[in-house]
């Protein structure tokens, strides 16, 4: 008896890939944004945010699933925009939700 996987999960290599990637950019932007250079000067002084690890999970599971959603159809070469816009998204709600603004 063999297991055969379906034909769809010919691109499973590539998402598990990007979501890979994608978590590493998280990282990486946890780690540009842990200094709070983004924040005015009167509030240099507030507590950094406790939990940046969503950062890494949130880039990882939207890179995954825009990975999955146009891999295998034709319009593939819009990938690489819509996860630079995840990841510049992430960033921004990562600032908004710190400093409120």
């Amino acid at each position: 008896m063999t297991f055969v996987l379906p034909p769809v999960a010919a691109s499973w290599w590539a998402i598990i890939v990007l979501a890979a990637l994608g978590a590493g950019v998280g990282a990486w932007l946890t780690v540009a944004l842990g200094d709070a250079g983004y924040r005015r000067p009167e509030e240099r002084d507030q507590p950094l945010p406790l939990h940046p690890w969503w950062l890494v999970i949130a880039v990882s599971v939207a890179w995954a699933s825009l990975t999955f959603r146009f891999v295998d159809h034709a319009q593939w070469c819009l990938l690489p925009a819509y996860l630079d816009l995840v990841a510049i998204a992430s960033a921004r709600i990562f600032i908004d939700l710190d400093v409120y603004r």
